[in-house]
């Protein structure tokens, strides 16, 4: 039978539950539970919504005693120390430097430009630093090897300065071909980062192209039971720990092919999709995320459900010219 009592300002709804429970608790139990049974407003409790229900409980009480984190926005608390993130590219060759200076100005004035994240800047470069560089904008020598090399030797790169530097939170990668055309910061942050390429939205059309050689290290078989996207090397990233060991596998998955003289299908990009294949992002964001100029007319339904080319993108891909036989 059901009936309706009163405890405090609410009706409260009692019911009996498969195991014979009645429910709500008596008067006894503790205010914050009876409101948070009131609020739910419903005739049968089953044991799933019961541990909800709990859980909920448990989470309110863990806001209430950790007021250094803000539980609405999950962002630090203003006298907190913010979160460091260190944000690379590469601009070998007197080109691509241009490209890099270009990214980071663009960066400077739109990514996390907020009193939570202090970002940190490293362009591996073989070009002198500028008299007006930025004081956190730095440059992290490295030689012009020529292409593919001053592309897919990033993650050594960055993984060899990110150990001499474990002070950071989050380690980002950017194609120095890019611009932030938009402020945006947190979308960009999570465990493991992954942005949908571009070029590839319909994989029964247009075919991704993964690594399909099984001697490879690269290798991700066609057909698979896994939903998968093709991601984009021009920008990934993630947490310190997390980017540490996904660097260190890919890089040497790559050597190792490398010194059997296998070169993959694209480069370092069939390495990312390969990690990715066995290790899926925690954030994925869309193919209209990084926007490659001059597509417009290419995918106009995409773009259109995403708000337009004004709306939709938050980085700019170029698509002319790449300088990379720059000196």
């Amino acid at each position: 039978m059901l009936t309706t009592m009163r405890l405090g300002f609410f009706p409260r709804v009692a019911t009996r539950d498969t195991c014979g429970d009645t429910w709500p608790p008596t008067a006894s139990a503790t205010p914050a539970a009876m409101d948070l049974l009131q609020l739910v407003r419903i005739h049968a409790l089953t044991p799933r919504t019961i541990l909800l229900l709990l859980l909920l409980v448990a989470s309110l009480a863990f806001w209430r005693h950790h007021d250094d984190i803000l539980p609405a926005t999950g962002l630090l608390h203003p006298e907190a120390a913010p979160l460091r993130v260190a944000f690379y590219t590469v601009g070998l060759g007197s080109g691509y430097f241009r490209l890099a200076l270009d990214l980071l100005e663009s960066a400077s004035a739109n990514f996390c430009r907020n009193q939570f994240v202090q970002v940190d800047y490293f362009v591996f470069s073989d070009q002198p630093v500028p008299s007006n560089f930025s004081a956190n904008w730095h440059i992290v020598p490295e030689v012009k090897r020529g292409w593919p090399f001053d592309s897919q030797d990033r993650f050594k790169w960055m993984r060899t300065h990110a150990l001499e530097n474990p002070s950071y939170d989050y380690l980002l990668w950017m194609d120095a071909d890019q611009k932030f055309e938009r402020p945006i910061c947190f979308d960009m942050l999570g465990e493991l980062v992954a942005a949908a390429h571009p070029h590839y939205f319909d994989d029964s059309v247009t075919g991704y192209p993964y690594e399909n050689r099984a001697e490879s290290k690269a290798f991700i078989p066609a057909e698979n039971a896994r939903v998968q996207n093709y991601f984009s090397a021009h920008f990934f990233g993630g947490a310190y720990h997390k980017m540490l060991a996904a660097l260190k596998t890919m890089n040497d998955w790559m050597e190792d092919d490398l010194s059997r003289s296998i070169q993959a299908r694209v480069d370092d990009e069939s390495y990312l999709n390969a990690y990715f294949y066995h290790n899926f992002p925690t954030v994925v964001l869309s193919r209209i995320f990084v926007w490659p100029e001059g597509y417009e007319n290419e995918f106009p339904d995409m773009l259109a459900r995403h708000g337009g080319r004004t709306e939709a993108a938050a980085l700019a891909r170029l698509m002319l010219s790449k300088p990379r036989n720059d000196p």
